[in-house]
């Protein structure tokens, strides 16, 4: 496994074709929220990401097997809940990691 800060074995593993993911019952307030990637199956993978329901999305292209990628967003607000959503450009979504840091 290459790339990504730490923890290559977060990336050794995944969902494919994930279109949303919630996390419930967090409690109130602002989030770091840092999502892995890794691309563990033949063909292009390139998708959009938002994180509870922002306006601001960032693109995913993997491109390389077993080569991570990890983003961040800093300062989620959550009134209990946070949504990642994944939307498909080319080839299925794939999602290895998912982190919640509480800010405040």
């Amino acid at each position: 496994m290459k790339g990504g800060p730490a923890l290559p074995w977060v990336a050794a593993s995944g969902v494919t074709g994930l279109q949303s993911v919630t996390v419930l019952g967090i409690k109130p307030g602002s989030y770091r929220v840092t999502l892995t990637f890794c691309k563990t199956n033949p063909g292009e993978a390139s998708f959009q990401v938002s994180v509870s329901h922002s306006a601001t999305r960032q693109s995913v292209k993997l491109g390389k097997e077993f080569v991570s990628q990890v983003q961040t967003w800093n300062g989620v607000k959550s009134s209990g809940d946070i949504t990642i959503q994944l939307s498909a450009n080319a080839g299925p979504s794939q999602l290895s990691g998912l982190e919640l840091i509480r800010e405040d």
